[in-house]
């Protein structure tokens, strides 16, 4: 078993991975032309999710890191919603042609989802068992 400090800095590794996938996807689809969202804002907010929550959940900080899980589970539940309302829309590749876009959404959401099992993990510290002496 892994222990509990141990438990969020392979949270903290696992959305830092997150966080710079998410960037990296969301970059793209702004110059893909397939978001609405503004390059430089998604730019800076990215930058502040991938520079401060990892350090964040590094240290332990119970409650943010469950807030974290939970909003990454909305993530997840958009995510589904993207696959179940397939609408045939497709996305540019780099070296040319096009991927239905909710074979995209299969993959952010697999990431998404380890990402917040192991972010609940650290921060309902899951999967720990107590030995009698420690439950006294």
């Amino acid at each position: 078993m892994a222990s509990h400090a141990r438990k969020y800095h392979q949270a903290a590794l696992v959305y830092l991975g997150y966080g710079l996938v998410y960037w990296g996807g969301g970059l793209y689809l702004i110059e893909a032309g397939v978001s609405g969202r503004s390059g430089s804002a998604w730019l800076v907010i990215g930058a502040l999710f991938v520079l401060l929550f990892p350090p964040l959940i590094w240290r332990g900080f119970k409650w943010f890191t469950r807030i974290l899980a939970a909003l990454v589970a909305l993530r997840v539940l958009g995510l589904v919603r993207v696959i179940f309302r397939d609408d045939g829309a497709t996305v540019p590749l780099p070296w040319g042609g096009q991927v239905p876009m909710v074979y995209g959404a299969a993959v952010f959401l697999l990431v998404a989802l380890a990402t917040c099992f192991m972010l609940a993990r650290a921060g309902w510290d899951l999967g720990t068992r107590k030995t009698p002496t420690e439950a006294t």
